[in-house]
């Protein structure tokens, strides 16, 4: 779901931009389907935690160090200040975030390595683990590389190199990349389900010797060239040369041949 705004329009509005689409996605969701909503940096706001709780949306929203955070027990620092060393992970249950002291249910900070920056998260699933909540931050990524596959002109569809006045227009071609995408991620899922399904082979597929003809030991299924005695150099040229004058041009051993009416 997306909503196009002109971005002229936008100025000192964002805010409310974001909520009417977290509200209109609220009611195209049965209710009974249970959401969490993943955010990056730019959309960490207390209104938006206070929104998400409203409508009924779990969340994992990343946050900036500098927000000050405090623990269950009184303890108050910025949010750089509760990050571990050595990339360990610390959840502090029930923190308050922003000077503000806005409750979350928890509070998750950590830097592995790898990371350019810490990642500070809070989430509203208290009864996750640290860990989860990392995995389940980890997914938004996903995100990124949809942009790439739609932006890109190269290895995606090009809309960065479209220039469309009239939203209603931008809003049909991100609806036909949509469509697309999901198409290719169902294809990409059924060919794995496929592929998964075959049973395992448990033998050894045979092998051909290149050289088989010249061999004087009967080659082996593993590996055939360290089984293969030859007897001479000689031996070898003139059997390969017999085996490859032995098929039609433009054939190959163990393949069938096409023949013309």
């Amino acid at each position: 779901m997306w909503l196009s705004v002109q971005k002229s329009t936008l100025r000192g509005l964002r805010n409310e931009v974001e909520d009417a689409v977290v509200l209109r996605l609220r009611e195209a969701i049965p209710a009974e389907v249970k959401v969490t909503l993943v955010a990056d940096r730019g959309f960490a706001d207390q209104k938006l935690y206070a929104l998400l709780g409203q409508v009924g949306f779990e969340y994992v929203v990343r946050f900036r160090q500098c927000i000050t955070v405090t623990n269950d027990k009184g303890a108050r620092r910025t949010a750089a200040d509760w990050v571990p060393k050595a990339g360990h992970l610390r959840k502090l249950p029930q923190a308050l975030v922003t000077a503000d002291c806005t409750q979350v249910g928890t509070v998750v900070c950590v830097k592995k390595k790898g990371m350019k920056e810490p990642w500070c998260l809070a989430s509203s699933l208290h009864l996750a683990s640290a860990a989860e909540l990392v995995a389940l931050y980890s997914r938004r990524f996903t995100i990124e590389e949809s942009f790439r596959d739609i932006k890109d002109l190269r290895f995606g569809m090009g809309l960065s190199q479209v220039r469309i006045a009239a939203p209603e227009r931008r809003d049909r071609l991100l609806l036909l990349s949509a469509l697309a995408c999901a198409l290719l991620t169902l294809l990409g899922a059924a060919g794995e389900s496929r592929a998964s399904s075959r049973p395992t082979p448990t033998s050894v597929a045979p092998t051909h010797c290149f050289a088989k003809a010249a061999c004087t030991t009967k080659p082996s299924p593993t590996c055939p060239s360290t089984a293969c005695a030859l007897s001479s150099s000689d031996s070898l040229n003139s059997s390969a040369s017999s085996l490859f004058s032995a098929k039609p041009s433009g054939s190959f051993e163990g393949m069938p041949q096409s023949s013309t009416p």
